[in-house]
């Protein structure tokens, strides 16, 4: 499998895991702050490596300008449609690092949360 396949691959992996905890969180089970604290942690993180990633495929879509035959199909410059979605993931590294520094935020604003077993909880009520 070459790189281009690789990184395909990879996206669509990040991708159905991000799926995949919207479709065990809809309409799903609660989630004590001890329980969603590592989440939170995990998708800061993930944050952090979706902004390194989109600016590196900037920086990987620029090159392609100097290594391939790149054009445009309406016959425009292909640079003016690199340049401009360049722009793009430029703002989109702004925003996964602003998504990443208020998953934090609210990381540490649950910190000093704990629960007590719904169990103990429903057997204290009767």
């Amino acid at each position: 499998m070459n790189v281009e396949d690789r990184l395909i691959e990879h996206a669509n992996t990040a991708h159905r895991a991000i799926r995949a905890i919207n479709h065990l969180t809809f309409a799903g089970p609660s989630i004590p702050a001890p329980t969603l604290y590592p989440m939170l942690n995990e998708l800061s993180e993930a944050s952090y490596g979706i902004a390194q990633a989109l600016n590196q495929l900037g920086q990987a879509l620029e090159r392609s300008l100097g290594t391939h035959d790149v054009y445009e199909v309406d016959g425009g410059d292909p640079r003016e449609t690199v340049f401009s979605a360049r722009l793009d993931l430029d703002e989109a590294v702004v925003h996964a690092n602003r998504l990443g520094q208020l998953l934090q935020a609210a990381q540490t604003t649950i910190a000093g949360q704990g629960y007590e077993d719904a169990d103990i909880i429903d057997e204290a009520a009767e």
